[in-house]
C-alpha cells in the first residue's frame, strides 16, 4: 500500500496511525519491537507519503487485520505516481 500518513500517534507499547489511498483512509497498529525500532529515525511524520508491506490476515465483516512487513518513506514522487497508474489500471481492468 501506498498511501499519505495522515495521523501518526506514539502509544508506547506500539504506534497507531491512519493512511489516505485516495480511494479511501485505513487505520493500523504497529507494535512496537526492535525490528521497527526505526520509525523514529526515518522521519516519519504526518503528511509523509509511505510505502507499507501490508497483507490482510483475517476478515469479519468489515474488521480486517493487516500484517504489515515494510515500512518507507517515499521522497519520489515517479514512486508515487506509477503506483496510482497501476491502481487506475488494475481497477479498469477488473482485477
Amino acid at each position: 500500500m501506498v498511501g499519505r500518513l495522515l495521523e501518526i500517534q506514539d502509544r508506547g507499547h506500539y504506534f497507531s496511525f491512519i493512511m489516505t489511498d485516495g480511494s479511501g483512509t485505513a487505520g493500523f497498529i504497529l507494535l512496537k519491537d526492535d525490528r521497527l525500532s526505526f520509525i523514529d529515525k526515518i522521519g516519519i511524520e504526518e503528511g509523509r507519503y509511505l510505502r507499507l508491506g501490508v497483507r490482510i490476515r483475517t476478515s469479519q465483516e468489515h474488521n480486517l487485520l493487516y500484517e504489515i512487513s515494510l515500512v518507507n518513506t517515499l521522497d519520489d514522487t515517479n514512486e508515487i505516481t506509477l503506483h496510482f497508474a497501476e491502481l487506475i489500471a488494475s481497477h479498469a481492468s477488473g482485477e
